[in-house]
């Protein structure tokens, strides 16, 4: 997810498997990147239902019909992750976009190793979903959106080329008390040419706070099990 020369480095590892045909099974390697990423997704997903929590409570709460709660956060590249909640005290709309900086001609990044050019460039990324109030202060949040961005590298003995990393949000819904508490939620997801592979993603945290889900795809089975906020990935 966003971040800076970081959040390219966890790309570079690609070339180690440049070529590698879907439908095999996967190596060790590629589960434990697997594991990673998803783990990082997934606390990027609450980070965000944790981050609109208090915007949606202030549209619930204003006294002025459709009210709007914006705003935007500096990430990866220069480039910012920009928030809008609206709505009247029963229910409203949520929406992501992720946008140009103010001096920032496209959100890319690069760096190079040993003689290796790696750029990293995210293309878009946006959701957008809708709210609504629950009784006690709280509020049922459900959205859907995707990414695209791309990964060149250049100058390789021979794994020289554009990798794609696409990301399908299908669905994702929460419980949150708008003051960063998440009663419960659920995520599905799919990782497109990730590795060069597919994977769906299905977890969710039930009211008891049970964490529980599967990561299903090409050349690998995956369970997802915790508690509250911690929990594990592990992928066979």
């Amino acid at each position: 997810m966003i971040r800076s020369l970081p959040f390219l480095a966890i790309f570079v590892p690609v070339l180690l498997l440049a070529g590698c045909e879907g439908g095999s099974s996967a190596s060790r390697w590629e589960k434990d990147q697997l594991e990673s990423q998803t783990a990082k997704d997934i606390d990027n997903f609450l980070a965000e239902f944790d981050d609109l929590g208090g915007g949606i409570s202030e549209a619930s709460s204003a006294r002025d019909e459709d009210a709007l709660w914006e705003a935007c956060v500096v990430g990866y590249a220069g480039c910012r992750r920009c928030y809008s909640v609206g709505g009247t005290a029963e229910a409203g709309t949520v929406d992501m976009e992720h946008v140009l900086g103010d001096e920032v001609e496209e959100c890319a990044a690069s760096v190079t190793l040993n003689g290796v050019f790696y750029g990293y460039t995210i293309h878009e990324w946006w959701w957008s979903g809708t709210w609504t109030a629950l009784s006690d202060g709280k509020f049922d949040v459900a959205w859907n959106g995707a990414s695209a961005s791309t990964l060149v590298i250049e100058g390789s003995n021979n794994n020289d080329g554009t990798y794609d990393f696409d990301y399908t949000m299908n669905a994702a819904s929460a419980v949150t008390d708008g003051e960063g508490n998440l009663d419960s939620w659920s995520v599905r997801y799919e990782y497109n040419g990730f590795l060069g592979r597919d994977w769906q993603v299905d977890c969710a945290k039930d009211a008891e706070g049970v964490i529980s889900g599967t990561i299903t795809g090409d050349g690998a089975t995956c369970v997802i099990s915790g508690q509250g906020y911690d929990y594990v990935v592990d992928c066979q």
